[in-house]
């Protein structure tokens, strides 16, 4: 696997995003008791926020290739995130847990697009291996989310930006292995 540059540069390109993308949705989930407003309606907010990322990444995966889908997906973790920490000040406990939700949304979508583009960036052969690779990374780095997100603010969301903003510019350098092969027969 790693003496093929292509398949080297996405599988290291592969585990950034799939960490960031882990330690960010942790993150995201630990930090929810923290948000504004009653912890049951917050949850309730999640998992609709979820199946909504669920589906904007099904059809971002159909529309767009899988490099453009990622960073769709991180920019509005980026945005969320962003607004989280221009905004948190403000005490409007129903636009709080309106940008957190986006981050989820953003968080989730990109999440469900690491997992189901790694056979569109692998040969078959290594798609099991990079799923083993890029899982155990991920959530080895994942498990320290929930003493990030006891930090005092904005300590937490300032990392979930900053790895957000990390995964955005490790996605562009992701490339579909079936685009490898159509470049090799133009060449020959």
């Amino acid at each position: 696997m790693c003496s093929d540059s292509f398949i080297r540069q996405n599988l290291l390109a592969s585990v950034l995003c799939w960490t960031c993308t882990v330690f960010n949705g942790y993150l995201i989930t630990f930090y929810l008791k923290y948000v504004p407003g009653s912890i049951y309606l917050n949850n309730l907010y999640f998992a609709s926020a979820d199946i909504v990322s669920y589906i904007l990444a099904g059809l971002a995966q159909q529309f767009l290739n899988t490099k453009k889908a990622l960073m769709l997906g991180q920019m509005l973790s980026i945005v969320g995130g962003v607004m989280y920490l221009c905004l948190s000040q403000n005490k409007s406990d129903v636009l709080l847990a309106v940008i957190v939700i986006l981050n989820r949304v953003g968080t989730m979508m990109t999440g469900t697009l690491v997992y189901i583009s790694v056979p569109r960036l692998f040969p078959t052969r290594y798609v099991t291996t990079a799923y083993s690779i890029t899982n155990l990374v991920s959530h080895i780095f994942g498990c320290t989310s929930p003493m990030v997100a006891e930090i005092t603010d904005p300590w937490p969301f300032s990392i979930y930006v900053g790895l957000s903003v990390l995964s955005f510019f490790c996605a562009i350098f992701l490339n579909e292995y079936e685009d490898k092969k159509k470049m090799e027969k133009v060449i020959d």
